[in-house]
C-alpha cells in the first residue's frame, strides 16, 4: 500500500508539471502572436499606415492576455492554490478588462491621428492630441467603472457622484465644451479647412487662417483676424468659395439700347472678355465666355457677361478689366450704353431753368416742369 503522503507528493508533481507546461506553453503562444503581428505589419509598413500602427499597438495587450489566461489557468490547475484561485477570478477579470480597455484606447488614439493626417487640415495636427486624450480619458473612465464593478464595489455611488460633477463642469464650462466639440466636428466634416475662402451669414468674410480648439481665425480683405467661436461657426450658414473647387464664375451685368443690334452686341462683348482673359493673371483660359441677355428694361436690354476665374482672390481684378474693356469696345464700335436720366425744368414765372444730369450721352428722357412757386 502506498501512503498517502507519497500520492499527493506525487499529485502535486504532476500538478506542478501540468501547471509549468500551461504557463510555457502561453509564453510561447504569446510570443508566437507578437511575432507574428510584429511580421504582418512589416508587411503593411508603407502600403497602409494605419493597419501597421493598429498591429504593433495591438501586440503588448494581445501577449499579456494570453500570459495572464496562462498564469491564472496555471494556478488554477495547482490543487494547493485552486480554491483561493477560484475565489479570486474577478481580479483575472479586472486584469484582462484593463489589457482590452488599454487596446481600444491605443486603436483610438491611432485612428483619430490617421484621420487628421490623411483627411483632416494640417491645422488640426497641432491640437488634435487634445481631442485624443479626451477619448482615451472617457475610455479610462469606463474601464475603471467596469473594474471596480468586477472588484465588488458599488458603482451607483460612484457613478452618481461622477454625474453630478460631470453636470456642474458642464454647466460651468458650456461654453468651452461647446467650441471644443464643434472643432471637433470641423476637423471630422471637413467643411472648412484652413486657406479656405468662406462667407457667413453674418457677412463676415475671408480666408481661414487656423481652425483651433475654441476659435476659428478669419483674415479678411483689410489684412485683419476675425476670431469666431467654433459652436457659432458651426451654427452658421457658410458659403465656402473653395468647395468643391477654388475655381468660380464671375458675373459682370451690362445694359445697351434698344436701337442696338443684338447680335453685334454680342459678338464685341465676346471678343472683349476673351481679350481680357488672355491677359489677366487669374482667368481661367479653359473656360470660354458666355453672354445672355436677360430682360427688356424699361429704358435698356440687359444683358449678363459670365467669366470664370481660377481662385476667389483674382475674380475682382477681373471683374475691374472687364468693365474698362467692354466700356471701351462699346464706344468705338458705337454701341449705346443706354441710362435712364431726367431733365428737370423749374420755372420761377419768368425764365425756365434747365437742370439736366448726363448731358452728352444718348439716353431716354423724362421731361417735367415744376413751376418754383408750387402752382400749376
Amino acid at each position: 500500500m502506498i501512503p498517502q503522503t507519497t500520492q499527493m507528493d506525487s499529485q502535486l508533481l504532476k500538478d506542478l508539471i501540468v501547471s509549468g507546461a500551461i504557463l510555457i506553453v502561453s509564453i510561447l503562444v504569446a510570443l508566437i502572436v507578437s511575432y507574428v503581428l510584429n511580421r504582418i505589419a512589416k508587411r503593411f509598413d508603407k502600403d497602409d499606415a494605419l493597419l501597421d500602427d493598429l498591429l504593433r499597438a495591438f501586440r503588448f495587450p494581445a501577449a499579456g492576455l494570453i500570459i495572464i489566461t496562462g498564469i491564472f489557468s496555471a494556478l488554477l490547475h495547482l490543487s494547493v492554490t485552486h480554491k483561493f484561485i477560484a475565489q479570486q477570478q474577478h481580479w483575472f477579470v479586472a486584469i484582462a478588462t484593463l489589457l482590452v480597455v488599454y487596446a481600444g484606447s491605443q486603436a483610438a488614439s491611432i485612428g483619430i491621428r490617421w484621420y487628421v493626417r490623411s483627411f483632416g487640415d494640417p491645422s488640426f495636427e497641432g491640437h488634435a492630441l487634445i481631442y485624443r486624450k479626451i477619448v482615451m480619458l472617457v475610455i479610462w473612465i469606463f474601464a475603471g467603472v467596469l473594474v471596480l464593478d468586477q472588484l465588488g464595489y458599488k458603482i451607483t455611488t460612484i457613478i452618481a457622484g461622477l454625474g453630478i460633477a460631470g453636470l456642474a463642469a458642464g454647466l460651468a464650462l458650456q461654453d468651452t465644451i461647446a467650441n471644443l466639440f464643434s472643432g471637433f466636428y470641423l476637423m471630422v466634416d471637413r467643411s472648412v479647412r484652413t486657406g479656405d475662402y468662406i462667407k457667413l451669414d453674418t457677412g463676415d468674410e475671408g480666408f481661414v487662417e487656423y481652425v483651433g480648439w475654441r476659435n476659428t481665425k478669419i483674415r479678411v480683405w483689410a489684412n485683419n483676424i476675425v476670431l469666431i467661436p467654433n459652436a457659432k461657426l458651426v451654427q452658421s450658414v457658410i458659403t465656402n468659395y473653395t468647395l468643391p473647387s477654388p475655381d468660380l464664375s464671375v458675373y459682370v451685368w451690362c445694359s445697351v439700347g434698344y436701337d442696338n443690334d443684338l447680335d453685334f452686341v454680342e459678338k464685341v462683348t465676346l471678343d472683349a472678355a476673351k481679350e481680357v482673359i488672355s491677359k489677366v493673371p487669374g482667368a481661367d483660359t479653359t473656360y470660354n465666355p458666355v453672354v445672355r441677355f436677360k430682360e427688356f428694361g424699361d429704358y435698356s436690354i440687359k444683358l449678363l457677361l459670365i467669366i470664370r476665374a481660377e481662385d476667389v482672390s483674382a475674380q475682382y481684378l477681373l471683374h475691374h478689366e472687364c468693365m474698362k474693356a467692354l466700356h471701351k469696345r462699346y464706344r468705338e464700335e458705337g454701341i449705346d450704353i443706354s441710362l435712364l436720366v431726367q431733365h428737370l425744368v423749374l420755372s420761377d414765372g419768368e425764365k425756365p431753368v434747365r437742370i439736366s444730369s448726363g448731358d452728352g450721352i444718348k439716353r431716354s428722357k423724362i421731361d417735367s416742369q415744376v413751376p418754383m412757386d408750387g402752382k400749376g
